[in-house]
């Protein structure tokens, strides 16, 4: 398997004479999925494309998102005090996004430390764009546990011949703070509905921890 990050027509077909197979090409970012009109616009330009979505439990998400804009130097607030800005510091924003599709929007991308944990409604958008045939949605946990097995599964859905990774393990730069009890309860509540709606589209349970 070669990587090709958006092969030009040469390296398409020098992969194809050396590999014997058709290279595919793919990009990935988490806010895509949060974006609004993200699906819509990958639908239009690649219409037969096939999708993966990892999904990380959205309690850990949350505190994983903060903790990065903090050590940017872009978060002033407290986590606990950022939970409680976050409605004002994002309010009309998706709006705007929707009416100026040119416009880009900090707040919507940096500071929904909730809301793009709340996963229900971008996967549907997403699902409503390519079919749910197209959108392979996983937990990212069972990648963490099952690594091997959820790469192969990925794999066949793209497309991709099986490849056996090499030492697949963990990796963190460094320890950080641990999330305290009580804001992780206060988490858990805020996105238990969102949690449930998910599940019951997919119709599986995602595996995360209920309290």
């Amino acid at each position: 398997m070669v990587p090709l990050h958006f092969p030009t027509t040469v390296t398409r077909a020098v992969a194809r004479r050396r590999l014997g197979i058709e290279p595919l090409a793919g990009e990935a970012s988490p806010y895509y999925l949060y974006h609004p009109l993200a699906p819509e616009r990958a639908a239009a330009l690649v219409p037969h494309a096939r999708i993966v979505v990892l999904l990380r439990d959205p309690v850990e998400r949350a505190f994983s998102h903060y903790k990065e804009r903090r050590d940017n130097s872009t978060e002033p607030l407290s986590f606990a005090d950022a939970l409680d800005a976050e409605g004002d510091r994002v309010t009309g924003e998706e709006e705007r996004i929707v009416a100026e599709p040119q416009y880009v929007s900090v707040p919507h991308r940096h500071q929904t430390y909730v809301a793009q944990g709340m996963y229900a409604t971008p996967v549907r958008r997403w699902i409503e764009a390519f079919g749910r045939e197209r959108v392979l949605v996983r937990p990212s946990e069972l990648l963490y546990r099952r690594t091997q097995a959820t790469f192969d599964e990925i794999c066949d859905h793209v497309g991709l011949p099986p490849y056996r990774l090499i030492e697949p393990r963990a990796h963190e730069a460094r320890p950080s703070i641990a999330l305290d009890a009580t804001t992780r309860r206060r988490l858990r509540a805020m996105l238990a509905d969102s949690v449930a709606e998910l599940e019951s589209n997919l119709g599986t349970s995602m595996g995360w921890p209920q309290d």
